[in-house]
């Protein structure tokens, strides 16, 4: 449903072998833009639909419990040599409710470290549907 409503939204996304929905921006802030506005809206139809609830906010403790693994994702693309930019605080994430991926040009974060990345998401999503 999420792919297709970004499909739909006019933002090509792409379906990994796992199910997850995948976006490139190729370092194209209008593009991140759009994507950002379009996962929001389609986002807000799955929870009208109540095909999900909507999330909490992020406590200061989930922050604690998250942010190791966030260093870790963030110390892997380091070590990929990939070009990251700053790297967020807690209250930067807490401030937005999730972390952005660090700026790696045009390779995917979730290619090069796929499973550091998807500890974070995994952490961020179960602290956010309790």
């Amino acid at each position: 449903m999420y792919y297709q409503c970004m499909l739909d939204q006019g933002v090509p996304v792409t379906r990994h072998e796992d199910g997850s929905v995948g976006f490139n921006s190729s370092g194209d802030d209008e593009a991140w833009q759009s994507f950002e506005a379009a996962s929001q809206a389609c986002n807000q139809k799955m929870i009208d639909l109540g095909l999900v609830t909507a999330s909490q906010p992020l406590s200061r403790e989930d922050m604690q419990n998250i942010y190791p693994l966030y260093i870790e994702f963030f110390d892997c693309l380091v070590d990929q040599g990939m070009d990251t930019g700053p790297m967020q605080t807690e209250d930067q994430i807490l401030e937005q409710g999730g972390y952005t991926y660090p700026g790696v040009g045009d390779e995917p974060a979730y290619t090069v470290c796929h499973d550091k990345q998807e500890a974070v998401d995994k952490a961020l999503f179960a602290a956010t549907n309790q």
